[in-house]
């Protein structure tokens, strides 16, 4: 029996307006993943002035 729709959740939110029909997948969507988190790291070095480290760099592109 397959779940419904209210049951699966997406481990991260998917900006729509980057999938195209017929070309996303599995690699795409790792690749979007690591994307947004470095944007994420930038954003904060910029939001609070500070430089991260690298291992917190790393820490945050791996998204734990």
């Amino acid at each position: 029996m397959r779940p419904k729709a209210k049951e699966l959740k997406l481990p991260c939110e998917i900006d729509f307006s980057k999938i195209i029909k017929g070309k996303w997948n599995q690699s795409k969507a790792l690749e979007f993943e690591r994307e947004k988190k470095a944007q994420t790291s930038k954003d904060l070095e910029s939001k609070f002035n500070m430089k991260l480290s690298k291992k917190t760099k790393e820490f945050l592109k791996k998204g734990y």
